[in-house]
């Protein structure tokens, strides 16, 4: 069984959905973006995105986090799942509590709970032998090269791409960041990684000056462009079908028993029917109301055609079926 699961693709594709399902299991410790807690073990090991920005040290520094991860926790973990194989009773019935934020918060305050960004597990709380042999899931969006070290170089490690069709992508994106007023700043301080996304497209540098203006359109084509980067960037991961696996977000929204049974197997974790039964009647507590897709659908098409019209992304099922 992988010691290590890390799910890694673009944002605003289903990442959250999938390591509650996960989550179900009570033989997995589930984190959630350990590289985006300010204080945490996985801040400032670098090259997620980009291999010239990895440190030459990255697999140790890599190995180092993953060793302390299955004993710490942040606020971006769930504290509803105290029920794990791994821990003693007592931690158990700290569930009602410890599922509030503001509680945490004063156990944060209170030193019960090591500082406010990540914390120790105390040792009373879980059995070590139980907790060493759970299964590790990381959520990590955009970490392309971290994947390819942890394959590489971690035995244990598997990894799931997750991957969403651009146009449900763009949906996403716009509704939770430009819907209502374009972000202009959040674009202007990104800009930074276009000319080098382009260039491993072998496209010339005047082109990214041509996006530089945050204007919709150019918005919608630069993310057009790093979905694309993201995620061929994970389908030349090494290692196999027995070491990457590949979902979809519709794949999991057609049917997700199978889709269940599809990632169970391939982390080797047991999935009795019970576990089944509560991923097939998971909600969607993040995004419960449907947004409508406000977007205009001639500029997704425009950037879709520029920046796609050779990516082998295309032939993925799911989203040869959205560009058609």
């Amino acid at each position: 069984m992988p010691d290590v699961v890390l799910i890694s693709g673009n944002g605003r594709s289903g990442s959250n959905r999938l390591l509650d399902m996960f989550d179900e299991s009570d033989r997995t410790v589930c984190r959630s973006e350990v590289n985006a807690i300010g204080a945490g073990d996985f801040v400032g090991i670098g090259g997620t995105l980009f291999a010239d920005d990895a440190p030459p040290d990255l697999s140790d520094r890599l190995r180092r986090a993953i060793a302390r991860a299955r004993r710490r926790r942040s606020e971006r973990d769930h504290f509803d799942k105290l029920g794990k194989a791994f821990f003693r009773p007592a931690a158990r019935a700290a569930v009602p509590l410890m599922a509030r934020s503001r509680a945490r918060r004063l156990a944060v305050r209170a030193g019960v709970m090591r500082d406010a960004a990540e914390w120790t597990l105390p040792p009373a709380t879980f059995d070590r032998a139980a907790l060493d042999a759970a299964t590790l899931v990381l959520k990590i969006n955009a970490a392309p090269v971290w994947a390819r070290a942890l394959l590489c170089d971690h035995p244990g490690a598997r990894v799931v791409h997750n991957i969403r069709e651009p146009r449900g992508y763009l949906a996403s994106w716009y509704n939770r960041f430009l819907k209502g007023g374009a972000q202009t700043a959040d674009f202007r301080s990104n800009f930074a990684d276009v000319p080098r996304i382009l260039s491993h497209f072998g496209r010339p540098a005047a082109a990214a000056d041509d996006l530089r203006e945050p204007t919709l359109p150019n918005m919608v084509e630069v993310e057009v462009w790093r979905w694309r980067h993201i995620n061929e960037l994970h389908q030349t991961l090494p290692g196999g079908p027995d070491r990457v696996c590949r979902i979809g977000y519709g794949t999991i929204d057609a049917d997700p028993r199978a889709a269940a049974r599809m990632l169970y197997g391939f982390a080797g974790l047991p999935l009795g029917p019970a576990t089944e039964e509560a991923i097939a009647g998971m909600r969607n507590t993040l995004f419960a109301k449907k947004h409508a897709d406000a977007l205009d659908p001639a500029i997704v098409d425009a950037a879709l055609r520029r920046v796609l019209s050779d990516s082998p992304l295309r032939e993925i099922p799911e989203v040869r079926a959205a560009l058609a």
